[in-house]
């Protein structure tokens, strides 16, 4: 066994595995720590947390229980073999750091010492947690454990701001269940554009879900009948002390997110962090690219920045939504320059049925029609994102976008709906300034 590391990663979550992968692939020599009590066969806990946005996506006829022991046999018998080939050292223990003369990371059994650690593991594992749980009010770990949904209380209220509220009430309305959704933000998913989180509130509400923003759980604990109705917390509360002794390294941490820069370092000059631990949507792709930022800063030197500018993603929500780029808010406090919008709000005519023809799309531009975001709601949008994000990172402007082949007739509908709106809106601009000008030379001549 050894005991000097290039790269100690800590977590036997997915990013982990893939941090591990990625570092010994590049020829580090790596170890990965897992808690001791992640791989117990009765202790699921962990893996409903890491994995509990894609257990809300399942289909009613997967059970919790199976989709876990599927991960786990994944997890066992390819993810951590396939380390053990790339002579990953894997270590099953609990760990804490110990900064002395030299940072490491102490185990039940090794003093591991490493030029760089990266924190990947997810929120409750590292964090101590305010648990807030009574007869009728529970968490979502706890409610993803239960089989039987249809047994849940008529009335239900469920509490969070982030993806897992939404992709949670749009579950339990195909129930039949009365769904009230609590938010104390100004919006429903805070860190998406204020349009598109509007759009996307009020196609929930068509479908019956009641949704209160600015609002505290509180004004809910005892309303109406409590033998029917149950309050579904999906936001944590996380406490300051983790299990790491993180304090001790100056490392700061904030409702269960460490806090980094933008190489994805914490206030101590080894220790990066990546995945659940940064906050933001557990998606792949977005994971994956801080993965690769958070390793090559550890492995080499901290020289690659993070810029989710440029990372388009999807929110399987229904209908979904798609971004890439700034929202109207981020580009106005980022640019000097003016900034436009283009909405694309209709319908389309084609073979499909009427609900999934409905889409609303927002464009947000500079004064020299370069692309800065793109945000939509509706069905089938994929080709429009993947053509806006490539004329993004060649910071192209708009009109390039309909110079693009699409395959799908949808895709090719879409975009002359905006040339269409851009083109208008442009007409509208060109015929104030002439409108203007006439007015100067009747003054001029007078």
């Amino acid at each position: 066994m050894k005991f000097h590391y290039d790269l100690v990663v800590i977590g036997g979550t997915k990013q982990g595995i893939l941090a591990a992968e990625y570092a010994a692939k590049l020829g580090a020599r790596v170890a990965l720590v897992i808690d001791s009590d992640y791989l117990e066969e009765n202790d699921n806990q962990s893996f409903v947390l890491e994995f509990k946005d894609d257990l809300l996506r399942l289909n009613n006829n997967i059970s919790c229980q199976e989709f876990i022991a599927e991960k786990k046999l994944i997890l066992m018998q390819k993810s951590l073999l396939n380390l053990e080939l790339l002579e990953v050292d894997i270590i099953k223990s609990n760990c804490y750091f110990h900064n002395h003369k030299n940072l490491t990371l102490l185990t039940s059994k090794y003093q591991l010492k490493s030029s760089s650690y990266l924190l990947a593991s997810i929120p409750h594992q590292l964090f101590l947690e305010n648990i807030l749980e009574t007869d009728n009010h529970i968490q979502i770990n706890h409610l993803l454990s239960q089989d039987n949904w249809n047994n849940l209380p008529q009335n239900i209220v469920i509490f969070g701001d982030d993806i897992s509220a939404i992709y949670l009430a749009n579950k339990l309305i195909t129930l039949g269940k009365n769904i009230t959704l609590v938010n104390q933000n100004q919006q429903i998913l805070p860190t998406e554009d204020e349009d598109i989180s509007f759009q996307l509130q009020l196609i929930l509400e068509s479908q019956g879900i009641k949704i209160y923003t600015q609002s505290h759980i509180n004004n809910f604990h005892h309303n109406g009948d409590t033998d029917n109705q149950i309050i579904i917390v999906t936001n944590h509360i996380f406490l300051k002390e983790n299990k790491l002794r993180l304090d001790n390294l100056g490392i700061k941490s904030e409702k269960g997110k460490i806090l980094v820069n933008n190489k994805l370092q914490t206030q101590h000059h080894q220790v990066y962090a990546c995945g659940d631990l940064l906050g933001g949507y557990n998606l792949d792709n977005v994971t994956e690219y801080e993965i690769k930022i958070a390793v090559n800063n550890s492995l080499f030197f901290p020289w690659q920045k993070i810029n989710y500018y440029h990372i388009p993603y999807i929110l399987s929500t229904n209908p979904p939504l798609y971004r890439v780029g700034y929202t109207e808010k981020q580009a106005r406090l980022l640019s000097n320059k003016n900034i436009k919008t283009l909405i694309i709000n209709s319908n389309l005519f084609s073979g499909l049925s009427l609900g999934e023809n409905n889409i609303f799309i927002k464009i947000i531009l500079d004064d020299n029609n370069n692309l800065l975001g793109f945000h939509g709601l509706g069905f089938e949008l994929e080709e429009i994102l993947t053509g806006i994000t490539l004329l993004i990172k060649q910071k192209k402007v708009l009109s390039d976008l309909f110079k693009l082949k699409f395959s799908q007739l949808k895709s090719l509908e879409i975009v002359r709906n905006i040339q269409q709106v851009w083109l208008a809106k442009n007409n509208t601009q060109h015929q104030f300034i002439m409108n203007l000008l006439e007015t100067f030379f009747i003054w001029k001549r007078m």
